[in-house]
C-alpha cells in the first residue's frame, strides 16, 4: 500500500476496490459525450461570432444607403447580442473541456486528487449554468411585470 494520501487504498486482491472501478468505468462511459458537446459547444460559439460578425456587416452596409446610419443599427445590435451570446457558451464549454480530460487523468492516475479535480471542473459547469438560469427567469419575471404593468396602464 502507497503512503500516499491522495492515493485510493487498494482492495483486498490488489485491485482498485469495486467502488472506485464502478466510478472510474462511469467517468470513462460518459468522457467522450462530454467532449462531444463541449466540442459542439465550441462550434456554436463559432458560428455564433460569424453570424454575429455578418450581422454587424450587414447593419454597416445598410447604414450607408439613403436610409442612413440609424437603419442598420438594430441589426448590429443583434449582431452584437450574437458575439456577446457566443462568449457566454465558451465559459461552459471550457468546464465541460476540462471536465473530460481531468476525468481521463483520474482513469490513468486513481487518486483521489484527480478525482477531487474532475468533479470540481462538473461543478463549475453546473455552478455556471444555475446562476445563468437564475438571472435568465429573473430577466423573464422582469420582463413580464414590465409588459402587465405597460398592459394595465395602457388601458387606463
Amino acid at each position: 500500500m502507497s503512503n500516499n494520501p491522495n492515493q485510493f487504498a487498494p482492495a483486498p486482491d490488489g485491485g482498485a476496490g469495486p467502488q472506485l472501478d464502478g466510478a472510474a468505468e462511469m467517468l470513462r462511459q460518459t468522457r467522450p459525450w462530454v467532449r462531444l458537446v463541449s466540442v459542439l459547444m465550441f462550434v456554436g460559439a463559432a458560428f455564433m461570432v460569424l453570424g454575429g460578425g455578418f450581422m454587424m456587416l450587414g447593419g454597416a452596409a445598410t447604414g450607408i444607403g439613403e436610409l442612413g446610419p440609424a437603419a442598420g443599427a438594430p441589426v448590429m445590435v443583434m449582431g452584437v447580442i450574437y458575439i456577446a451570446m457566443a462568449l457566454l457558451y465558451i465559459v461552459p464549454a471550457t468546464y465541460l473541456w476540462q471536465y473530460a480530460s481531468r476525468s481521463q487523468e483520474f482513469d490513468l492516475q486513481r487518486s483521489a486528487s484527480a478525482l477531487t479535480s474532475a468533479l470540481q471542473a462538473q461543478k463549475s459547469f453546473w455552478k455556471f449554468w444555475g446562476i445563468c438560469i437564475v438571472i435568465y427567469l429573473v430577466l423573464v419575471i422582469g420582463v413580464i411585470g414590465i409588459a402587465i404593468f405597460a398592459g394595465l396602464a395602457g388601458s387606463m
